[in-house]
């Protein structure tokens, strides 16, 4: 999210949606975290929430992976995620 931030302050736009859907993401994932972590009734829920908001961040990203590490580490985290949600 800082890159995202970094490049929107020096007047990259098209980094908008990469910043939304990494916020998104962060914010639904890290509610998964505790929440299958308590043994929630709603963990998978919040896990679904967490593997959708995780597609979404990728396919943000995407477009500037070629251009920016940190753009493909956060896509490559991501399917990272996916996967580890798909598993529980």
């Amino acid at each position: 999210l800082a890159h995202c931030l970094d490049l929107l302050g020096q007047g990259d736009t098209s980094m908008v949606d990469c910043a939304r859907a990494v916020r998104d993401m962060l914010a639904a994932c890290a509610a998964a975290r505790v929440l299958v972590g308590a043994g929630s009734k709603h963990a998978a829920a919040a896990a679904a929430l967490c593997s959708a908001a995780c597609k979404d961040c990728k396919a943000a990203c995407e477009p500037h992976a070629g251009k920016h590490a940190t753009c493909k580490a956060c896509a490559d985290a991501c399917d990272v995620a996916v996967a580890k949600v798909a598993a529980l």
